[in-house]
């Protein structure tokens, strides 16, 4: 695989990493409405009310979704394709052929008259 293909597959596995996260705080959030404070917070021990659980299980749900329907859009704005590979050969038509160049003008629309 080449470098543009595993950054696809690691944009997407951070999105599943994300939603995963995001269950776990959609968990804590159960457990604080139903008061079962025996269940430790999945990453921060100093949040402890079901609103801030609820905030953090909604951005980081946003985030991992965001990265998995955005993987293409991402990668693509990561590793732009070449010209060879968009088949834009706009340079090459605007070039000029100096080899039929008139000696005595040095313009090439020139030489073809």
């Amino acid at each position: 695989m080449h470098q543009k293909e595993w950054f696809g597959v690691g944009t997407r596995l951070i999105g599943i990493w994300q939603l995963v996260i995001a269950a776990q705080y959609s968990i804590s959030v159960i457990a604080v409405l139903l008061d079962q404070s025996n269940i430790n917070a999945p990453l921060f021990s100093d949040v402890g009310t079901s609103s801030e659980y609820f905030l953090y299980a909604v951005a980081h749900a946003l985030l991992g979704v965001a990265l998995l329907r955005g993987a293409d859009f991402l990668t693509a704005l990561a590793y732009p394709l070449r010209r060879e590979e968009r088949g834009d050969h706009t340079a090459d038509r605007l070039s000029y052929d100096l080899s039929q160049t008139d000696p005595k003008t040095d313009d090439p629309r020139e030489a073809k008259k």
